[in-house]
């Protein structure tokens, strides 16, 4: 509840400074009538709306995954890390995976194919076989708690995203120069990073990175050296101003 208090705080400074042109603001709820292609707003969404519409999101996603529910459960404990060996457990398992197409060496049509039949084939049998190997009186409250977990997470990290995509977008046109630049050396750096490594391995780094992520920030570590790096950067900065003005 916390996270969904401080994600509608955060949705609604980012509504605040958005321009109205930008198109960040033009929510069907909010549009009120449309003089010479501009949208008026007709008002602007408390944090009760907010919070409402993210626990109507939840409420959806348990829904669209209640079949799933079984396998959800005991993943999102692995993403979390509630056992020591867990992470070594992520790090082995996408190592043996991206390790089996470095020597496969499948060709990405190939690759995809796979893919989407895996997925294919799970959408299918996973609810049948769930269905079959748990019985209904096996869910209990520690498992509905967790499961209630996991969709409340993958709701909030799906607001974060958006909402920093839609800050990203407002850059644009707040701050064109910045914006642009920070574009240009930012897709040359990944254009000679993809140059000058292999890209299996760099999608592997990725993959790994993505799937240790949760488990980071519940025990505290990205925030623990977040803040580090921040106070690090800003003693860096602090020291270089205060070598300017002497000079």
């Amino acid at each position: 509840m916390e996270d969904q208090d401080a994600i509608a705080q955060l949705i609604r400074e980012a509504y605040n400074k958005t321009p109205k042109d930008s198109g960040f603001q033009n929510d069907k709820n909010n549009i009120g009538h449309v003089e010479n292609d501009k949208p008026l707003i007709a008002k602007k969404p408390s944090t009760h709306d907010l919070l409402s519409e993210l626990e109507a999101q939840v409420v959806r996603l348990k829904h669209s995954l209640e079949c799933w529910r079984e396998i959800v459960v005991p993943i999102f404990s692995i993403l979390l890390w509630e056992k020591n060996w867990y992470p070594g457990a992520i790090v082995g398992g996408t190592t043996f995976l991206f390790l089996s197409l470095w020597i496969l060496d499948p060709s990405v049509l190939t690759t995809f194919a796979i893919l989407g039949l895996t997925a294919a084939i799970s959408d299918y049998l996973v609810p049948t076989l769930t269905a079959t190997l748990f019985k209904s009186d096996s869910w209990n409250n520690v498992k509905e708690r967790a499961y209630d977990e996991f969709c409340r997470a993958v709701v909030v990290y799906k607001a974060k995203i958006t909402l920093s995509c839609a800050s990203f977008y407002v850059m644009r046109t707040s701050r064109p120069k910045f914006f642009y630049g920070c574009m240009i050396l930012t897709l040359a750096l990944l254009a000679w990073i993809g140059n000058s490594f292999n890209n299996l391995f760099l999608t592997y780094l990725l993959v790994t990175v993505v799937l240790l992520i949760p488990g980071m920030e519940h025990h505290g570590i990205l925030h623990k050296y977040g803040t580090v790096l921040t106070q690090k950067i800003s003693d860096c900065a602090f020291l270089k101003g205060s070598h300017i003005k002497k000079e």
